[in-house]
């Protein structure tokens, strides 16, 4: 199943501009009942519009809030629906981290406002010269 539930659209922005967006549908019980499928994944959804009209500084800090959640509120209430759990909203990076079904990430994957649809993992990265990057689950992170 690909693209459930979503459909392209136009949104004002807070600043006045307008840009493209896209709307999540609410979905039937037979889509609810297929992308609430497979293992609970934790996942990061990226929208491919980043808000590059609302730099992530102070200046422009509120309007950005603002305008992700706007955003991402369809794709929150469609993770819901699926029964996705520890629906995180970002705004510095626009996107959704959640524990989602498999089959809904899956699904994500292929929508038209997604840049990418990615396991949710902390990334350390090397001190020095040394450049390589490896994951580890979250557990493990020191707070």
């Amino acid at each position: 199943m690909t693209g459930a539930g979503w459909a392209s659209a136009s949104t004002t922005q807070t600043t006045g501009q307008t840009t493209a967006g896209t709307s999540f549908a609410e979905l039937s019980s037979s889509q609810v009942n297929a992308l609430s499928s497979g293992k609970q994944e934790r996942m990061v959804v990226v929208f491919d519009n980043q808000l590059t009209n609302l730099p992530a500084n102070k200046a422009h800090r509120h309007d950005r809030e603002a305008t992700a959640a706007s955003m991402q509120a369809p794709l929150v209430a469609q993770l819901k629906q699926v029964g996705a759990a520890k629906i995180t909203p970002l705004s510095l990076l626009n996107a959704v981290a959640a524990t989602m079904p498999a089959s809904e990430a899956q699904a994500l994957s292929h929508t038209p406002c997604g840049k990418e649809v990615v396991p949710d993992a902390t990334v350390i990265i090397g001190q020095g010269a040394k450049y390589d990057t490896k994951t580890v689950p979250a557990s493990r992170v020191e707070k």
